[in-house]
């Protein structure tokens, strides 16, 4: 495998390309958030203190913690499907390889099929595939803000700090798993063209049939 891997990066180069370009437009979608969540956090009322410090808080009204709400979900989201995409990209790319290459010359390696069946076909079924990462970090969000808010009015306690490790991990746990579920999918998406959530089950099939092989993969 690792032969194999680094025989197509040899003979096409050029992949190593789609991590930069994703790379910036992930940094321009982080930009362009920071920017729109501050403008709406500069929408909120500030607290004056009372104690003499000069310490201020801001004070959100419910329509505007709604939209904080949906915005950091959108950050999660189009990041996600950022990443869903150039990885994607590179599925189609080394899948055609594969599938065309004959033993006297190698097969078609092609990014601009990949971007193109990305908007042209599999858009859909990866943005249903971010968003679930996606409801996965807004999970994890809510739970240490939750567990914030317990500590504060608890204080130390042991058993609490022990059931917050074990939610912890277990939800750490349900991420990984969706995004193996998804790269699975994404994989299957490539190769037969089904939708998102038959491209899954094909995938999780395959994987259970072919345990000891993945593993040592």
């Amino acid at each position: 495998m690792l032969s194999t891997s680094a025989y197509v990066i040899s003979q096409n180069i050029r992949i190593i390309l789609v991590p930069f370009i994703g790379g910036i437009l992930f940094f321009l979608w982080i930009g362009l958030w920071l920017i729109s969540f501050g403008l709406l956090v500069s929408c909120a009322e500030i607290d004056l203190p009372t104690d003499g410090t000069q310490k201020k808080s801001l004070n959100l009204n419910t329509e505007q913690k709604t939209f904080a709400v949906i915005s950091i979900f959108a950050l999660f989201w189009i990041a996600e499907l950022l990443s869903a995409m150039f990885k994607y990209v590179m599925i189609v790319a080394v899948s055609n390889w594969y599938f065309t290459s004959q033993d006297d010359h190698d097969g078609s390696f092609s990014l601009a099929t990949g971007f193109w069946w990305t908007l042209r076909y599999n858009f859909g079924s990866l943005s249903l595939g971010s968003f679930l990462v996606a409801l996965t970090w807004m999970v994890r969000l809510i739970f240490e803000y939750v567990e914030k808010k317990m500590k504060a009015m608890t204080g130390s306690n042991a058993p609490l700090a022990c059931c917050s490790a074990v939610c912890r991990c277990v939800l750490d746990c349900c991420l990984k798993f969706v995004k193996y579920i998804n790269m699975n999918a994404y994989v299957q998406v490539a190769l037969t063209g089904n939708s998102f959530c038959e491209s899954a089950v094909i995938g999780a099939v395959l994987t259970l049939k072919h345990a000891a092989t993945f593993v040592i993969t």
